[in-house]
């Protein structure tokens, strides 16, 4: 995973060389706490695999492309802190994403599914892995001081779809006037109900 850059050169003749390509890898200070090895040679390869995939995730470089996804999905970035926490057994970067996830939200409840980009994206399914991720996160933490802090948020989230909800249990929504992009500002959120 990686960004890249286009270069564009204009108004000129002539060749281009490249001398030098690199790339800049970046990484917490994590202490690295799975361990996995055995005789099989394959299974040590795909364990090592994997492993980098969670280091080179823990800079949040896993993207699709370098001009639309330039910040992670919520629904990606839980999946990915979870991980980053079972391998460290250090839970303040899933910590930090729940809190920030729920920080900003619209006006009609919902939040951003880019988390920490001045993007506006409204993705339905993410916003309910957004609250699913809180879950999660308290089952593998049991930080109950950051579930109480961002609850009121998740649960006006939750209760956007309850009110869309026809008797049969249905969403009802009119897709094609269901605005993609909203007006997001850093409010409190409403009471919630008590946490059961």
């Amino acid at each position: 995973a990686g960004r890249y850059i286009l270069l564009i050169l204009r108004g000129f003749e002539g060749a281009v060389r490249f001398n030098q390509l690199g790339m800049i890898a970046s990484e917490p200070d994590l202490t690295w706490s799975g361990r996995f090895e055995c005789s099989h040679e394959k299974l040590n390869a795909i364990w090592q695999l994997c492993e980098r995939t969670i280091r080179v995730g823990t800079q949040e470089g896993l993207i699709d492309c370098a001009t639309r996804e330039q910040a992670p999905y919520v629904g990606d970035a839980n999946l990915i802190a979870n991980w980053i926490g079972r391998l460290t057994g250090d839970y303040s970067h899933w910590r930090y994403l729940v809190r920030e996830t729920f920080a900003v939200h619209g006006e009609q409840g919902l939040i951003k599914t880019t988390v920490f980009s001045g993007q506006s994206h409204l993705l339905l399914d993410y916003e309910l892995l957004a609250v699913v991720g809180v879950r999660d996160y308290l089952r593998e933490t049991g930080d109950m001081e950051t579930v109480k802090e961002v609850l009121p948020a998740a649960r006006q989230v939750v209760n956007w779809f309850i009110d869309r909800m026809d008797e049969a249990g249905w969403l009802t929504i009119a897709w094609e006037t269901l605005s993609h992009h909203g007006t997001f500002a850093q409010t409190p959120a409403k009471a919630a109900d008590p946490l059961i």
